[in-house]
């Protein structure tokens, strides 16, 4: 391969890789995207009330908390019946 081909496959590759974003996203077959947003909302909302209040929480138990937020959301989401799934977007 000559010299220019590389260079101009390597500039392809980076422009490329720049222009996709990963993101996750929770599904259920047959299901729209405003009731699995309503049903996250849900879950959110009850994961905040069974995690306790924040109140009087400094420094590390309020991070300790945020993640015990974060996994009786995605418990009660996976619950009903959602997955979270790794979602590909090219700009």
């Amino acid at each position: 391969m000559s010299y220019r081909l590389l260079c101009a496959l390597a500039l392809s590759v980076i422009a490329l890789g720049g222009c996709t974003e990963t993101k996750k996203e929770w599904r259920k077959d047959g299901v729209p995207k405003d009731i699995v947003k309503r049903q996250k909302a849900l879950c959110d909302y009850k994961a905040e009330l069974d995690a306790g209040s924040p109140a009087g929480l400094s420094g590390d138990a309020k991070e300790s908390r945020k993640g015990q937020v974060a996994k009786f959301s995605s418990l009660c989401m996976s619950a009903n019946g959602y997955k979270e799934v790794e979602i590909t977007e090219y700009q």
